[in-house]
């Protein structure tokens, strides 16, 4: 059983697997009675097919890609297919040595690589040391993957969190891709596209936000998402949302409590992180792996981020008016979202033409 992020395969879930290049596909296309086996250079096409951004995004993203940067050096000198395998084979072992126990020694690659004859296997070894793929390691009497990186990306990222310490709520909002509420059935009877916002802050700057709230490009009123940090207790947290919902007597401003404020905080402070250091750490100059493996990191972790945000808009209890919290769903949302905007358009026209709404 092995976890790569949020993924986590057992080899009864893989044996059963109809993934693309996994061992359900293998049967298909392999002859009943044939001695052709599943190789550890089949595992990785079917790792590379199915996981390789939640790898990358792993412990083991490091290992991973200087396999993938040691393949494509070896397709650019030319290598067939039997000298890609060796190093399919080689990465796999040394993915998984530390469970395993294994490790890349001549009698066991002999043993994954049957298409190959002993000779066959020695001239491609000897040619990936002569490219400067491949290292033997006398004290291991084992081969291993060239480590031509250096690059630590923990290290790199705990050194950034100290040139950016400050969670950047512009960009979180940004990342969070939040979409309106629309007042769907206001819009339906009406012929007024209407909505309402919906907005990130932190939970020291929500009372002040809803105060000054003043809506703008059509929209009429602010869903408030907000973030506690460390300090903040759920009751005090739930004591900003009530202040909030009953602040501002113009406009609507409905708050609720982000459930999983600190995996937020978290995601979002590693994404600055591993922005500032595409933008500010030399490291990363001549590292194609470790360009590949931030940027692999940071891909990763702005999806987790984002499913985070999303998570807590559809599950979130919400502050209506200075009333106790309401579990409302995306659904619910909406209606709310039609039910205020028939309170404060009471006396607006109904005009069904988007064209006519829209002067």
């Amino acid at each position: 059983r092995r976890r790569f992020g949020q993924n986590q395969r057992s080899v009864f879930g893989f044996l059963n697997s109809s993934e693309p290049n996994g061992f359900q596909d293998f049967l298909k296309s392999t002859k009943a009675g044939s001695k052709v086996l599943f190789t550890p250079a089949l595992l990785w096409d079917y790792l590379r097919s199915n996981l390789e951004p939640s790898i990358m995004a792993s412990p083991d993203g490091h290992r991973w890609s200087l396999a993938i940067d040691a393949l494509a050096r070896a397709e650019a000198n030319g290598a067939d297919l039997h000298t890609q395998n060796v190093i399919k084979t080689i990465a796999m072992m040394d993915m998984f040595q530390e469970r395993s126990g294994l490790v890349p020694e001549k009698g066991l690659l002999e043993k994954c690589l049957p298409e190959l004859t002993e000779n066959e296997l020695n001239n491609i070894l000897i040619t990936l040391e002569s490219w400067s793929l491949l290292l033997f390691k006398k004290h291991k009497k084992a081969y291993s993957l060239y480590e031509g990186s250096d690059f630590d990306i923990d290290a790199a990222i705990e050194d950034a969190y100290d040139n950016v310490p400050d969670l950047d709520f512009e960009h979180l909002k940004k990342a969070a891709r939040f979409q309106p509420i629309v007042a769907k059935k206001h819009y339906h009877d009406t012929g007024a596209l209407r909505w309402m916002n919906v907005d990130l802050v932190p939970a020291e700057q929500a009372i002040e936000r809803a105060k000054q709230y003043v809506p703008s490009d059509g929209a009429m009123g602010l869903l408030m998402v907000i973030l506690g940090s460390e300090s903040d207790t759920a009751q005090s947290l739930a004591k900003v949302c009530k202040k909030v919902s009953e602040t501002n007597s113009e406009w609507p401003a409905i708050a609720s409590i982000a459930g999983n404020s600190w995996m937020i905080r978290s995601h979002a402070r590693e994404v600055q992180a591993l922005e500032w250091i595409k933008t500010n750490n030399p490291a990363l100059g001549g590292d194609t792996v470790a360009r590949r493996e931030v940027d692999t990191r940071l891909a990763a972790m702005k999806s987790r981020l984002e499913e985070c945000l999303t998570e807590t808009l559809s599950s979130a209890k919400w502050y209506i008016e200075g009333g106790a919290p309401v579990l409302l769903n995306f659904k619910a949302l909406h209606s709310l979202a039609s039910e205020k905007a028939d309170q404060l358009y009471a006396s607006s026209p109904k005009i069904n033409s988007e064209l006519a709404n829209r002067i």
